[in-house]
């Protein structure tokens, strides 16, 4: 049972608690450009100020979701990394985060997968210490857009050691700004990949 994951997220704070300084943010990573070298992310603000802003995210391609959390009245600091995008399994779930004052419940109803379905399972997430006072920046759920991410240097010279020249020719899509930035290649080499990817175009951003 392969495939894209089917993923709802639902977000909620428990009312008997005063959460006003509380913010969570979730990282929405890796919707298709139709090139390996880049993503389509987002970032959106689904509780501000102990206020839930975007109750529940929906989406159906195989990506990757991140939560942070910070509650500046608490000095709490909360990060989470969802598993079920490394398992390699076409997973369908409902996925709750209950926000209070000491720690995060999170309720994953899984309606399939490979081993099971409409299963339920509970368990209690912890705050850490925010020791570094990290703060997040703001990003309205209707508002936000997608945008292309950027690759890091080590990235792009760990795949032209791996490709090579040929590989660089007839992968996929690179723009015109990181082929400058390939290293170990001529400068005869980068105009001749600036000519062949200009040709070439991304997935339209979602």
């Amino acid at each position: 049972m392969n495939g894209p994951n089917n993923v709802t997220y639902e977000f909620n704070i428990d009312p008997a608690v005063d959460l006003s300084g509380l913010r969570v943010n979730l990282y929405i990573y890796g919707k298709s450009t139709g090139s390996s070298w880049y993503s389509y992310d987002k970032i959106i603000t689904v509780i501000d100020k102990g206020k839930v802003l975007d109750k529940n995210f929906k989406d159906n391609t195989d990506i990757s979701y991140i939560i942070e959390a910070v509650d500046t009245k608490r000095g709490h600091y909360f990060y989470y990394d969802d598993p079920y995008e490394h398992d390699g399994l076409r997973t369908d779930y409902i996925r709750t985060f209950i926000f209070s004052d000491d720690m995060v419940k999170q309720i994953t109803h899984i309606i399939r997968n490979q081993y099971e379905s409409d299963a339920v399972y509970e368990k209690n997430l912890q705050y850490v210490e925010n020791k570094d006072n990290k703060k997040l920046e703001f990003f309205h759920p209707k508002i936000s857009k997608y945008h292309m991410s950027q690759p890091s240097q080590e990235w792009l010279d760990k795949e032209v050691e791996i490709m090579g020249f040929e590989g660089l020719k007839n992968g996929p899509k690179i723009k015109e700004k990181d082929i400058l930035r390939l290293k170990n290649i001529t400068d005869a080499q980068k105009q001749e990949l600036i000519k062949i990817h200009s040709q070439l175009e991304f997935n339209k951003q979602p």
